[in-house]
């Protein structure tokens, strides 16, 4: 029995899933295609939407017209709709590589430029002001969900030296919010989970306003 707990691309994309299913050997976790579209942040959030979750909007780019057009004639457009300050990530990539925060022109333009370094399609999305909660979630058809925790880096957001090497962070658990809000927010987090065909082991990420 695998207990794939790899991080990225060959690990949790159904690249390792599809191995394991040809190899017949029984595994941990999503399988191939709910591990595909959980990478897929793009994908993953048109399914979350389409569900009726609450997703934060977001612009796709694919690399391709990101070179054609530009990346100042998208940073313009991306404005327009989204505002500022925004988000800017690589579609397809964990551990908050090729992430960064734009406040003007200048700075989303490198962002895209950036993320597009790291995968085909980037996203970007609009940023907020948040709590940083995550829920998990044991089992398949049938699941339940954890108590909340709330993770408080101390730098602007959540980037991979907050996560893997700033001891700094703080891990709260169980997250101090009313009970109202960590039952709103584990029945979220089922229906996550079930909406992207989540099996065996799932976190659910939330920014809470």
């Amino acid at each position: 029995m695998i207990f794939p707990i790899a991080h990225g691309r060959g690990g949790e994309d159904g690249s390792v899933q599809g191995l394991f299913e040809l190899a017949s050997v029984p595994y941990v976790g999503s399988g191939v295609l709910s591990s595909a579209l959980q990478m897929d942040k793009d994908l993953a959030k048109q399914i979350l939407k389409s569900a009726g979750l609450p997703v934060l909007p977001w612009v796709t780019v694919r690399c391709e017209e990101l070179f054609e057009r530009g990346e100042g004639k998208w940073a313009e457009e991306i404005i327009e709709e989204l505002r500022l300050p925004v988000f800017v990530k690589p579609a397809n990539s964990g551990s908050s590589i090729g992430i960064s925060k734009a406040d003007d022109l200048a700075s989303l333009a490198a962002s895209l430029k950036e993320a597009a370094r790291f995968d085909d399609k980037v996203i970007v999305e609009r940023a907020v002001d948040a709590r940083e909660i995550e829920i998990a979630i044991l089992g398949n058809e049938s699941c339940r969900a954890s108590v909340p925790g709330e993770i408080i880096p101390k730098v602007e957001f959540y980037d991979y030296q907050a996560k893997y090497q700033d001891e700094s962070t703080e891990l709260i658990i169980p997250a101090e919010i009313p009970d109202s809000i960590t039952e709103k927010l584990q029945d979220i987090a089922v229906r996550a989970a079930k909406a992207l065909a989540a099996r065996g082991m799932t976190r659910v990420d939330f920014l809470i306003e």
